[in-house]
């Protein structure tokens, strides 16, 4: 696989772990806040003493400045949170989300990983961790968190598919292929599994199972550009240069994908 062709499959897994992470991650606001609590307006940061009801006054103030997109009015609260009661989880949650939505991956991390040393603990907080360190560009960290995700919820496919391409990342590419085979055993939808799987192929040299992974991925995501190169560059070291061209007839491809190709 090219240079070209890397970068750009890495940056769209790295998109989609970022949209499923966002909306992820804002799943946590809701479980941390009442079901019936209602937005509030013009709360100031709590002091380092608070009671219980001060603090969920103060909680719900940070939810709704989080929900306002308002990230720094909502941290300025959460530290509060954290500094008012520091053995309790919720402050350290409303940091992290604070924090990713001001694009601080690391400080995120550091955030969450205080919130589950206090617990409870969660597959959906490690796979949180995973995609904030990814984009925190610690890849180890990350592998390690998606890891811890997988087996807090081994049913999920898509912990062991962003585990994968982490791995695949950092050159372990049995584990990546390991990883994407428990994906697609819960799940044969995947077309980035089949994709990864395509890329692996190549990257061996192995062009008939790269074929057959690309088309797979193609099926399920016709108009994706990456899958659609993949299948050309498998049919071109088949010897079927022709249909590989064909392959990308429809597809308008940046320059240097055709030169990676052809």
């Amino acid at each position: 696989m090219s240079r070209a062709m890397r970068s750009l499959l890495w940056a769209g897994v790295a998109a989609a772990a970022v949209l499923l992470a966002i909306a992820a991650i804002a799943g946590v606001a809701a479980s941390v806040a009442s079901n019936t609590a209602e937005r509030s307006a013009g709360h100031a940061a709590p002091s380092a003493s608070l009671s219980p009801a001060e603090f969920e006054t103060a909680r719900l103030a940070a939810i709704a400045r989080l929900r306002e997109g308002d990230h720094a009015q909502a941290l300025a609260v959460a530290e509060s949170l954290v500094e008012a009661r520091p053995g309790e989880q919720a402050g350290y949650l409303l940091v992290g989300e604070a924090l990713t939505g001001l694009e601080r991956p690391a400080e995120a991390y550091d955030a969450f990983a205080a919130a589950v040393m206090i617990g409870p603990d969660s597959a959906e907080y490690r796979f949180f961790m995973g995609t904030l360190a990814s984009a925190a560009g610690q890849p180890e960290a990350a592998e390690q968190q998606y890891a811890l995700a997988q087996a807090l919820a081994p049913d999920n496919p898509k912990h062991s598919l962003y585990r994968a391409q982490v791995l695949r990342a950092l050159n372990r590419t049995e584990e990546a292929r390991a990883a994407l085979a428990i994906a697609l055993a819960l799940d044969d939808s995947l077309a980035l599994a089949w994709g990864t799987l395509a890329a692996i192929a190549l990257d061996e040299n192995n062009p008939a199972p790269a074929l057959e992974h690309a088309r797979r991925a193609r099926r399920l995501e016709p108009d994706n550009i990456v899958w659609k190169v993949h299948e050309a560059k498998a049919h071109r070291r088949t010897g079927d240069p022709r249909t590989g061209a064909d392959v990308l007839l429809a597809a308008e491809l940046p320059a240097d994908h055709e030169r990676a190709v052809f």
